[in-house]
């Protein structure tokens, strides 16, 4: 947002914050901030649900931050976001819907993908070295009250991403009962089972050279360590540890004048990124002091932008599919068809950005359920497509791209599918335009040899003539084409004929 108001509320595992700023040219100023504690995480990550009587406390408290949109006058520009405590609740919907009533606010439950990318952009946006930092591998780990979010990074590629339920409430509240003396053992139980989770993931931890931490931890982290610069050392992590694992929680709370609620949770905090440090065999880490609603305002305002978006997600869908022995010169030749059809057919196609998005991620992605079996290896390839869970991807793009390789052989019809009966027609056409490209750019490679070379493309009123160019008369191609191109000729109202060149003739 260049110019407005914007507000933001979070609805978070110990507090609920509102933060409304003012956006002019591009820059923000902070009009108001505020922060009122209710633990709802408490009665979630301990009951399995939220009590009535805090439904209701959170009900005032929202009630009087819904005034605040009434005197800035921007009940069309707010975003309402609850986290893990109301995510995880078994009651969230008599929540949401409870909170809806009393309140009119519209309350959003923001899925764990999405808030890892929102604090992942939060946190570049932050540090000045993050490119760099990444290019050199980089470990991000944001750990709040409800979760341990770890994503991580070489260059533009995210090689490991997961939410884990050990946030540093949560972590307490699990082991609550155990003695103070032996408690500090199971936290690293439960963190070393993480840690293996990780290693066995990620074949290249020992490459990573950088990690940063973010989430609500870390300014009860700095309150107590007080480092002079934003580095937090591994040294001094220790020696806190030490000092506090087998202590009781006043001891803490009185030697580093802290609430009883901050001295429950230091010692998991303190433990769980000095385990992460030890795992990457780093000296410290760098901090982000940016809070969540800081960081909501921003994405939310349009005020964080990432560049080459649409290549960024590409770049992870490949590295995705390698993870299947995926054949990348059959379905990097299928993209570059692809491309080139998209490029040169646009008067007839008019598809969007996000449609071209969704194209060029189903041709790296259509043939990866060969992995599983060749047999129906459309129908794998639709799952695994499924299954995709990436911070940055819309979920809305996933299914868009799991219904395209399922569709891009013949014997699997859209119209065949319940799921799809009673789509808007507006999204049936959308995949058709993709389904009827995707066919095309596969037919041209369908021996998965890379006989056709390139492809020159012409259209004229009644056809669209594909000339192309290859090393040997490509059978398998033109046969393919001819059974493929139908899906085509149904979408666009026009032909598309393919004409064969050698190449040395």
């Amino acid at each position: 947002m260049k110019n407005g108001i914007f507000g933001i509320i979070n609805i978070g595992s110990s507090a609920i914050r509102m933060q409304i700023s003012e956006f002019k040219n591009s820059k923000e100023r902070v009009l108001e901030s505020i922060v009122t504690p209710v633990a709802l995480g408490l009665d979630t990550f301990e009951k399995g649900y939220i009590s009535l009587e805090k439904v209701k406390v959170t009900a005032q408290i929202l009630s009087k931050y819904a005034q605040k949109l009434d005197e800035y006058k921007i009940w069309g520009n707010y975003k309402a976001i609850c986290t893990s405590a109301v995510r995880d609740a078994q009651n969230k919907y008599f929540f949401i819907n409870y909170i809806t009533t009393k309140t009119q606010l519209d309350i959003e439950v923001i899925d764990e993908t999405h808030e890892m990318y929102v604090k992942y952009l939060g946190v570049k946006n932050d540090i000045k070295s993050f490119d760099k930092f990444a290019q050199e591998g980089l470990l991000l780990a944001y750990l709040s009250s409800g979760s341990l979010s770890i994503n991580i990074k070489i260059g533009e590629v995210d090689i490991f991403n997961s939410v884990f339920n050990a946030g540093a409430l949560r972590q307490f509240l699990l082991f609550k009962d155990l003695s103070n003396t032996i408690k500090y053992k199971a936290y690293e139980e439960q963190l070393g089972k993480i840690l293996n989770t990780i290693k066995q993931n990620c074949n290249s931890i020992d490459s990573i050279k950088h990690m940063i931490g973010c989430g609500s931890s870390i300014n009860l982290l700095v309150k107590v360590i007080k480092p002079k610069s934003n580095k937090i050392s591994y040294k001094s992590l220790i020696a806190l540890y030490q000092d506090i694992k087998s202590s009781e929680p006043q001891a803490i709370s009185k030697n580093y004048n802290l609430s009883l609620n901050d001295a429950n949770v230091i010692t998991p905090i303190v433990y769980t990124f000095s385990a992460l440090l030890k795992l990457l065999n780093l000296d410290g880490f760098l901090f982000s002091n940016a809070t969540f609603p800081q960081q909501l305002i921003n994405y939310y305002s349009k005020s964080f932008k990432e560049k080459s978006i649409n290549k960024k997600i590409l770049n992870q869908i490949l590295a995705y599919s390698k993870k299947y022995n995926n054949d990348l010169k059959h379905a990097k030749k299928v993209l570059h068809f692809a491309n080139r059809l998209y490029a040169e057919l646009k008067s007839i196609h008019s598809m969007t950005l996000k449609e071209k998005t969704i194209l060029d991620a189903a041709c790296i992605l259509h043939d990866v359920g060969y992995y599983i079996g060749v047999n129906n290896h459309h129908r794998h390839s639709y799952y695994i497509a499924k299954s995709i869970n990436m911070p940055g991807i819309d979920k809305e793009i996933i299914d868009y791209v799991a219904a395209s390789v399922l569709f891009h052989r013949n014997k699997a019809k859209i119209e065949s599918e319940d799921e799809l009966l009673s789509a808007p027609i507006e999204k049936i056409l959308s995949l058709k335009k993709i389904i009827s490209l995707l066919k095309i750019a596969d037919a041209l490679d369908a021996s998965h040899m890379q006989i056709i070379e390139d492809i020159n493309i012409e259209v004229n009123e009644n056809e669209i003539k594909i000339t192309a160019v290859a090393l040997k008369i490509p059978f398998l191609e033109e046969l393919t084409f001819k059974n493929k191109s139908t899906d085509f000729l149904e979408t666009f109202g026009i032909a598309p004929k393919l004409y064969i060149k050698l190449k040395y003739e």
